[in-house]
């Protein structure tokens, strides 16, 4: 009776590895499409990443709204998300978004921007020295980093509106900041960041010193 019992959960347990794949097709607002396949255990932003197609996101925790679609065919699960970046007559008409979207079946979206917003190459990951940390008013503080030169230089080459993420120390998590400064040789990155409550990078910046270094990611 032992012995079958443990045959029994051992099958169990292969059986719940199988994941199901489905197939994903993303229309831009310009007619055009992009298509990928994610398996039922994976978000749909995570997929796209994978096969090298970088759909516009930033906070990749669901809060944020940038990574928002709706969902014209198909089912799906969707995870937590912040009332505030999804509202719940967003979602009742099927928007969703991505970072949180799990396929329970073959999915077609429409995406709010045009096909030139998504890239197909890897977003650069770079290391930066931290050169200021200043209070410049009531719960915000300016951040200036100094990239570090490695095999694509040392200069910041960005373009207006363009932003990085910056991966908080001792963590896989990472913040995304808008860049307030122009492009220099120097390789000086800008942020003037309002500080959150508790939050994970405004909890560092409470103690970062110059000559820290960070993971950045972009732009």
């Amino acid at each position: 009776m032992e012995r079958r019992f443990v045959l029994q959960r051992t099958k169990r347990h292969k059986d719940e590895q199988i994941m199901t794949n489905y197939d994903i097709t993303i229309h831009t607002r310009d007619k055009q499409q992009v298509s990928f396949v994610c398996s039922e255990a994976e978000d749909l932003l995570s997929a796209a990443d994978r096969g090298s197609i970088l759909l516009p996101s930033q906070c990749r925790k669901g809060t944020c709204g940038a990574c928002v679609a709706t969902v014209t065919a198909g089912t799906y699960h969707l995870g937590e998300v912040s009332m505030e970046a999804l509202p719940e007559k967003a979602q009742a008409r099927g928007d969703v978004l991505l970072c949180r979207t799990y396929p329970r079946a073959d999915l077609i979206l429409e995406a709010p921007y045009d096909y030139n917003y998504i890239r197909f190459e890897r977003i650069p990951e770079r290391e930066a020295e931290v050169m200021d940390v200043t209070m410049v008013a009531t719960g915000t503080r300016r951040l200036l980093l100094r990239l570090q030169p490695d095999e694509q230089g040392g200069a910041a080459e960005f373009e207006a509106g363009q932003f990085m993420e910056i991966q908080v120390p001792g963590s896989d998590a990472r913040r995304a900041y808008s860049l307030a400064n122009n492009t220099n040789w120097n390789g000086d990155l800008e942020f003037f960041i309002t500080l959150r409550p508790g939050g994970a990078f405004s909890t560092y910046l409470e103690s970062a010193l110059v000559g820290d270094r960070l993971n950045i990611r972009g732009p």
